[in-house]
């Protein structure tokens, strides 16, 4: 059975691994609301926030290269409840 009201989602990161040009998110999703984009390190502080509003269809986001060091990040991109909750790494070299 498909649900209407349930979020279709995906995230997707390119280039990755990143250098030192800015790599783009890419955030689908089938309605309107507020998210947030959480950015970690490693070893799991946060690095970097934001929150965007996403409109139904896909929107991407800029991921600065000039604010994060080498290393390995996890993004996470949620909505307010919960109900939409994607992790991606991603390799700055």
């Amino acid at each position: 059975r498909v649900d209407p009201e349930s979020p279709a989602s995906g995230v997707s990161i390119y280039p990755n691994p990143g250098g030192n040009e800015n790599s783009i998110i890419s955030v689908s999703h089938n309605r309107e609301e507020p998210f947030r984009m959480e950015i970690f390190s490693a070893d799991g502080k946060l690095v970097e926030q934001s929150v965007f509003l996403a409109a139904e269809g896909i929107i991407y986001l800029t991921l600065p290269a000039d604010k994060l060091s080498r290393g390995i990040y996890t993004i996470r991109i949620t909505n307010s409840d919960y109900s939409f909750n994607e992790s991606n790494r991603f390799n700055r070299q």
